[in-house]
């Protein structure tokens, strides 16, 4: 038996504005509420028709393979996607935009799913329509947060100690917002916006012509680690080395 799931939310940006937002890095990340164990094994480029993405997502004790496929895709109006394999029988989901006559725009979630034969019954549904309410309420919220800030401007962020909880966090706002971030990191470059820095040396490998318009530092010691005693760690004294030291960086005038 199919079963509809709907929620909307009303968001004061322009549907082209909202729709926009979903097809930016660290989107997806930025719509993941932080009691879900997610985790994304492959992305496809962007929103677009035959583009995959590939989940791991935990289920109680058990961890369970997802993979969606997006169709159905026409700009500023509509995005799918249908699970191709799951723990669901069936699972498609529409993203719908409508223009609201305020000038603000609804943003549409629909569903359609089949339970699993091992969920059948009113338990089951019940189940799933509660982890569904909460998924998208976080998403409804996080979504009209992060549109209505109504940012200034945007630029170029350079960021360093971004590994972490707070730095990933980051990361995906900023994109969401329009920024583009490079990092600075302390191990092997691996992609294209990282930029190597060896605090030890007082090195960076500054790319020819760089500038950035904001330098975002979360590089340190982990304030877990344990109880700390004077002298102050290194990860420490090298943060106030990192602004002194390189504050050269062409920064754009705002």
């Amino acid at each position: 038996m199919s079963l509809r799931f709907e929620r909307r939310v009303l968001i004061d940006r322009t549907q082209a504005e909202v729709f926009a937002w979903h097809t930016r890095p660290g989107a997806f990340a930025r719509l993941g509420p932080p009691w879900e164990n997610v985790r994304a094994e492959t992305r496809g480029a962007g929103i677009g028709n035959g583009s995959r993405v590939v989940l791991k997502s935990k289920i109680g004790p058990v961890w369970t393979r997802w993979e969606g496929e997006h169709f159905g895709y026409r700009e500023n109006e509509i995005f799918c996607d249908r699970q191709i394999e799951g723990p669901f029988k069936s699972w498609v989901h529409r993203h719908r935009f409508e223009s609201d006559a305020t000038g603000g725009c609804w943003l549409i979630d629909e569903i359609d799913y089949e339970l699993p034969w091992g969920m059948i019954g009113s338990v089951g549904v019940r189940y799933v329509e509660r982890r569904l309410d909460r998924l998208f309420r976080y998403r409804h919220v996080m979504t009209k947060t992060d549109l209505e800030l109504r940012a200034a401007r945007c630029g170029r962020a350079l960021i360093s100690g971004a590994s972490g909880m707070i730095g990933r966090a980051l990361i995906d706002f900023l994109r969401t917002q329009g920024w583009a971030v490079d990092l600075l990191v302390r191990r092997e470059v691996k992609a294209a916006r990282e930029i190597s820095w060896n605090p030890s040396a007082d090195l960076v490998a500054w790319p020819k012509g760089y500038h950035c318009d904001a330098v975002i530092h979360l590089a340190g010691a982990n304030i877990a680690d344990g109880r700390w005693a004077p002298p102050p760690p290194p990860a420490f004294r090298n943060q106030e080395q990192l602004r002194r030291r390189h504050a050269h960086v062409d920064q754009r005038d705002p």
